[in-house]
């Protein structure tokens, strides 16, 4: 059962830092993109859809994260 656990519990560690890794690509590709608009004049169409797209992508992760701190508690 201990051995169980400890498999639960390395599985969660990487689950979590694998979200915050994709969290932290998002905020960087965010960032890099958000440079690119700034220098193509009249690109505020696609920079606004763009950037929906990366928050939808960010929340998802987020939950995905909460969900795997609670899998020790199942």
């Amino acid at each position: 059962m201990n051995d169980e656990r400890n498999v639960i519990i390395c599985m969660q560690r990487l689950l979590i830092k694998q979200e915050q890794d994709f969290q932290a690509f998002v905020d960087s590709l965010e960032d890099g993109m958000y440079n690119f608009h700034m220098m193509i004049p009249h690109s505020g169409g696609w920079w606004a859809e763009y950037k929906t797209e990366l928050d939808a992508m960010n929340e998802m992760s987020v939950a995905r994260e909460n969900y795997a701190s609670t899998l020790r508690d199942n």
